[in-house]
């Protein structure tokens, strides 16, 4: 699990409310590229059963502080770390 954000509180980047809409525009531009469009996985794990285990907090976390080979992505606004947040779970927390 990655250490606590530095840049800011997890729970008041969960306290905002996150639209999937634009969440999938940041996933495709930061995202696909390691996940893939669909989640499956390429250079980075799939997406498709990873993302229903575990808390919001942690996949936070890991977006803003990145892990291992997974790059920090600390320059998306905490807005944006909240759209991507809401498009994960939409898209691939049902399988």
């Amino acid at each position: 699990m990655p250490a606590s954000p530095q840049r800011t509180d997890v729970d008041a980047i969960m306290a905002l409310p996150g639209d999937d809409n634009p969440g999938e525009t940041i996933y495709l531009d930061n995202c696909a590229v390691c996940h893939l469009d669909d989640g499956s996985g390429d250079i980075g794990p799939s997406l498709i059963f990873h993302v229903s285990k575990h808390p919001d907090a942690y996949l936070v976390g890991l977006i803003i502080d990145g892990s291992g080979a997974m790059p920090a992505f600390d320059d998306l606004s905490d807005q944006q770390v909240a759209d991507l947040l809401a498009y994960l779970r939409l898209t691939f927390s049902e399988f």
